[in-house]
C-alpha cells in the first residue's frame, strides 16, 4: 500500500513540474502558416524577412490566409501583405514579392498543397550566409542556379 501511495504522490509532483509556467502575451495573428515538407528546405516556414517572402525558421513564420490571394496576416493590426507571383518574367521560374495590392488572384488549393495559376512547383535557392531560402515559382525546366532545387511544394501545415 506504501508503494501506491508513494507512486502517486511522484505522479502528482511530476505533474505540476511540468505544467507550464506561463504564456505569451503577444498577439499571434489569424491564419495558417506556410511550410514546405521536403529537403533541403524540410519544415522550414514562408515569412517576411524584410519585405521580402523567403523560407525560414517556424519560430519567426508568418500566418496566412488563403483565399484566390495570399494575405500574410499582422499581429499587430497593420495592413496586410500579399503574396504575388511576377508572371511578367522571361525565365521560368518567376520571383514572388510581398505587396500592399493583391496582383496574383489565382491562387488555389488540392489538399494542403497551394497552388498559383495551375503550378504547385516552387524553386527554392539557398541565400548566402543565412539559414534562409529564395522562393520561386517555377512554370518550366530553368533554375536561377545549380545550388536551387526544384519541385519544391509549399503547404499549410498537417491537415491530419
Amino acid at each position: 500500500m506504501k508503494f501506491f501511495a508513494l507512486a502517486a504522490t511522484l505522479l502528482t509532483a511530476s505533474l505540476a513540474l511540468a505544467a507550464p509556467s506561463a504564456t505569451s502575451s503577444a498577439a499571434t495573428p489569424a491564419g495558417s502558416q506556410i511550410r514546405t515538407d521536403q529537403d533541403p528546405v524540410y519544415h522550414l516556414y514562408l515569412q517576411d524577412i524584410d519585405g521580402q517572402p523567403l523560407l525560414g525558421p517556424e519560430a519567426s513564420s508568418g500566418y496566412f490566409t488563403i483565399s484566390n490571394t495570399v494575405q500574410l496576416n499582422s499581429a499587430t493590426g497593420g495592413a496586410p501583405l500579399f503574396l504575388n507571383v511576377n508572371m511578367t518574367e522571361t525565365t521560368s521560374y518567376k520571383s514572388v514579392s510581398l505587396d500592399a495590392t493583391a496582383t496574383t488572384t489565382d491562387w488555389t488549393m488540392s489538399g494542403d498543397t497551394i497552388v498559383a495559376g495551375g503550378q504547385q512547383n516552387f524553386v527554392v535557392c539557398p541565400i548566402s550566409g543565412s539559414t534562409n531560402f529564395d522562393l520561386f515559382l517555377q512554370t518550366g525546366d530553368d533554375v536561377p542556379s545549380s545550388a536551387c532545387t526544384d519541385w519544391i511544394t509549399i503547404h499549410l501545415p498537417c491537415l491530419c
